[in-house]
């Protein structure tokens, strides 16, 4: 009895160091999964998509023989209810020569549908990649500092050309000012980016906290952290509107000199 690949589904997420998605669990619809039972198939799930195997003759060819048009349905069903919060909902993946159908609700069973519509007597072991896209959104960096100005601090890319920037606003917001009934004696300074930057899993190297006016711009912190996703807030706070934006908290105990 010999198996063949005949298809599989590759699930993928920008916001992931590896590129790989293991939000969902992938499972034939339960009509698919009755007919591929018949056709002698085997479904073998993975963490970021399945695999489909075909029991085959001593052709090569399917051992029953499908259909010229047949479709097979697959299910994601939701596993990670933080996924919204980092992936860009705006931009859904239609999929490669597949349908997509998304169901309105994120607490629904299933999240989405692959509809996957060809002739599977070619026994090919196509691989479906269907690919989402990380949230784009401002990085924000609040600074608690004992330095009554706060323009003394920087924070840049060190890269050249500088791929994103970033700039000490003024004014406050609930965020801000929770900091400062919390530290008081500490200055705080937030620093948003210019630009928006994708969500993303990994450190994005090169972004330092600098001293203005010192020495070769003395360099405080040669890699700042991620903000992470689940510190999200809508900020208008040197912008002309609100915008989204994930932030995280930096505290400098010491007076910096120049």
């Amino acid at each position: 009895m010999s198996y063949a690949s005949l298809l599989g589904i590759e699930l993928q997420h920008a916001y992931y160091t590896d590129g790989l998605c293991p939000d969902f669990i992938t499972l034939p619809s339960p009509d698919t999964q009755q007919f591929l039972t018949n056709q002698r198939c085997l479904v073998k799930p993975k963490a970021t998509g399945l695999d489909l195997y075909v029991q085959t003759d001593a052709n090569g060819n399917p051992a029953i023989a499908f259909d010229d048009s047949d479709t097979l349905s697959f299910e994601l069903r939701l596993r990670n209810l933080d996924f919204s919060l980092f992936t860009d909902l705006t931009q859904l993946p239609t999929g490669n020569n597949v349908g997509i159908t998304y169901f309105s609700q994120i607490s629904a069973p299933v999240y989405a549908q692959v509809d996957i519509t060809r002739d599977f007597n070619q026994v090919t072991g196509e691989q479906v990649a269907i690919a989402f896209v990380a949230k784009p959104v401002r990085w924000l960096y609040y600074l608690l500092t004992l330095a009554n100005d706060t323009n003394t601090y920087s924070i840049a890319s060190n890269t050249n050309p500088a791929q994103y920037t970033w700039s000490l606003v003024t004014g406050t917001d609930p965020v801000a000012n929770g900091l400062a009934l919390q530290s008081p004696g500490f200055k705080v300074a937030s620093f948003l980016s210019g630009q928006t930057i994708p969500c993303q899993q990994s450190g994005m190297a090169n972004i330092q906290l600098k001293v203005q006016g010192s020495p070769n711009n003395t360099r405080l912190i040669d890699s700042l952290p991620n903000p992470s996703y689940r510190n999200f807030l809508q900020t208008d706070v040197g912008t002309a509107q609100s915008v989204d934006a994930i932030y995280h908290v930096l505290t400098f105990m010491n007076t910096p000199t120049k």
